[in-house]
Order: structure tokens, then C-alpha cells, then sequence
């Protein structure tokens, strides 16, 4: 018998902005994408 767990999990689910400012995004790109060198997120 498996227990219940649809009741809790709620308590640990929630949205949320992913970074506070436009700036970060490029980091948070990064971090998202493992550093996929394709990406070539260090070019401007």
C-alpha cells in the first residue's frame, strides 16, 4: 500500500520569478543550459 502523498505535496509546490533582475538572466541561462558551449552565451 502506497501512502498518500497528492494531500502534501502542495505544501512544496509554488511558482515564482526565476531571477529578481533582467540582468541575471544571462547567468541563469547558463546555469540552465549546463554551460552548453553551442549556446555561446559569452558572445555579445
Amino acid at each position: 500500500m502506497e501512502p498518500n502523498v497528492e494531500d502534501r505535496t502542495i505544501e512544496f509546490v509554488s511558482t515564482g520569478p526565476m531571477c529578481r533582475y533582467a540582468r541575471d538572466l544571462p547567468l541563469l541561462m547558463k546555469v540552465l543550459s549546463d554551460y552548453d558551449q553551442r549556446l555561446q552565451w559569452d558572445t555579445k
